[in-house]
């Protein structure tokens, strides 16, 4: 799902390739509900670096999270 998110915010045509992943697991999930949430931590004209953090009853208590980078192709003007 980042992916998706990074194309909408990039205005890109293209899926974005993933330049880099690191998963951080924090602890182990339970069989309930899992959340997820990602920002944008920087976003410039090919790069987009991301961050995500997964929880699952209680957000102050993470299960994992992630760093990503990815390199998209802006629009042509």
């Amino acid at each position: 799902m980042p992916r998706l998110a990074t194309v909408w915010e990039s205005e890109t045509l293209m899926l974005p390739k993933i330049v880099t992943i690191t998963i951080d697991f924090l602890r182990s999930g339970r069989p309930l509900d899992t959340f997820a949430k990602g920002v944008f931590t920087r976003q410039g004209s090919r790069i987009v670096n991301m961050s995500v953090e997964a929880w699952q009853d209680d957000r102050s208590r993470p299960i994992a999270r992630a760093n990503a980078i990815f390199l998209v192709k802006p629009l042509d003007p």
